[in-house]
């Protein structure tokens, strides 16, 4: 897993990412994928909305490719993780390393898991898992149909108890649910919540150049990644001038055997994007062309 992270690293500049990589079909891009940042819950975590039912794959193929759609993942990933959570830890006056995530299902049918939607998503669940473990924190599924939530009452019970408490299985009364993790005031209008403004706004205190320069913050210190991780970990626990070159790799290798180990936790992300295709494959053998009418089957 070590070696698989140094070549994912390798293999997309993952260190000069938020520097070196411009995606300038963002806007259009996210018209037809609606996802983003939208302020913070109750616990001071950035909170992060999907709109899978309004995801226009063929509109997506126009504005860009494959390769720059998951290099935008993955910097979006670094910015959350070198810009995003610093500002929101300094805010809360405590560490915040895990996001708070919404996925609107509504709306989500056979169309949106086509055999390419799918391996584009499995692809991109290997990278999040993989190289960004643990990041989220809790995940409500909004809009759920029925089927959804049966069978999430099926395989819950398989899940371990840390996993199951990051997934919420909400129907279209989501609002209270809701509530209980973010203030109305931090909720988007179009989830019942009174706060302004589109996921392409990327609204929330990291996007507040005033408020980043009164916490004594700038976002290309966050951003920039010239110094190595293990200069900056030997800084966090003594002077780097009583360490040496030698010492390096062995501050490398407890960070990346720490990283190996948190890997084999349970992904609740993941978890939510097998259940969705596993409702739409049900949903196609129920009510699609495979079942008759009146059929066992239905």
């Amino acid at each position: 897993m070590w070696m698989n992270n140094v070549a994912f690293k390798k293999e997309f500049n993952v260190d000069t990412i938020l520097e070196d990589f411009v995606f300038e079909e963002r806007e259009p891009f996210l018209e037809a994928y609606p996802q983003g940042y939208h302020k913070c819950d109750k616990l001071g975590r950035p909170v992060y909305i999907q709109l899978l039912g309004k995801v226009n794959v063929e509109a997506m193929k126009k504005v860009t490719t494959e390769d720059r759609m998951i290099k935008f993942h993955i910097q979006e990933y670094e910015r959350c993780r070198k810009v995003i959570l610093p500002v929101c830890s300094k805010l809360a006056g405590r560490n915040i390393d895990q996001t708070f995530g919404i996925m609107d299902v509504k709306g989500v049918g056979l169309s949106h898991f086509t055999g390419e939607v799918k391996r584009l998503l499995g692809l991109i669940t290997k990278y999040d898992q993989d190289n960004y473990p643990e990041m989220l924190g809790h995940i409500c599924v909004i809009n759920a149909p029925w089927v959804f939530r049966m069978i999430w009452a099926v395989v819950r019970c398989y899940l371990d108890p840390r996993t199951q408490s990051k997934i919420e299985i909400l129907d279209s009364n989501y609002l209270p649910a809701l509530l209980k993790w973010v203030d109305k005031e931090s909720l988007p209008e179009w989830l019942g919540g009174s706060s302004h403004g589109t996921l392409i706004e990327d609204i929330g205190p990291w996007s507040n150049g005033r408020l980043m320069a009164t916490l004594g913050l700038k976002v290309e210190d966050h951003a920039s990644s010239k110094v190595s991780f293990c200069r900056k970990f030997a800084a966090s626990v003594g002077s780097w001038k009583s360490w040496n070159v030698r010492h390096a790799p062995f501050v490398a290798f407890l960070s990346y055997i720490y990283h190996a180990a948190s890997v084999y936790f349970s992904n609740a992300h993941e978890f939510v994007m097998c259940a969705l295709s596993t409702f739409c494959f049900t949903n196609r053998a129920c009510h699609g062309p495979m079942a008759a009418k009146g059929s066992s089957a239905q």
